[in-house]
């Protein structure tokens, strides 16, 4: 392994664990960076459409399953997750690992989709086709915006912020 891909590999590793760990602790909220993400990944999504996308038929259902498996993983997330105001006032969200087992049980479900059934690699082969990139990237972006959504409906004091 050259150091790159260990580069590589210790970025992939340190982003997971982040996320898991955003996904078990109570951590301050605003309603603000509820969005945030998936505008981000919403504009990375729309540059990177590859031009031949609805030309084979293949890709696109592997970009439909993909947004599929994210966005059920989103609105699990979301069910066990909640967003609580704290003693000073300020929101924080909840974490659960329950959320945590959720995303570690259907990562590899996710994987084995894409790769046994559409015959996408996953991406330890690497990131060169256009349209695994964007296969990714639409994937996250369901996965970010299903918990967004399910954290909405399920938490009455996201209203209260946002409409009063």
């Amino acid at each position: 392994m050259n150091s790159t891909n260990a580069l590589l590999l210790l970025g992939a590793l340190l982003f997971i664990g982040y996320y898991y760990y955003r996904l078990v602790a109570t951590t301050r909220f605003s309603v603000g960076r509820l969005w945030i993400m998936p505008l981000i990944l919403g504009f990375l999504a729309v540059t990177t459409v590859p031009n031949d996308l609805l030309s084979d038929s293949h890709q696109l259902e592997a970009i439909v399953v993909s947004v599929g498996l994210g966005l059920v993983n989103g609105v699990f997330q979301g069910c066990f997750m909640s967003v609580v105001r704290g003693p000073d006032g300020a929101l924080y969200q909840k974490g659960s690992w329950v959320a945590a087992l959720v995303l570690l049980l259907t990562l590899p479900v996710r994987f084995g989709v894409r790769y046994l059934v559409l015959g996408m690699p996953s991406v330890a082969v690497g990131v060169a086709d256009p349209s695994l990139e964007f296969t990714y990237i639409a994937m996250f972006l369901a996965v970010v915006v299903g918990r967004a959504v399910t954290l909405l409906v399920r938490n009455p004091v996201l209203f209260e912020e946002i409409f009063v």
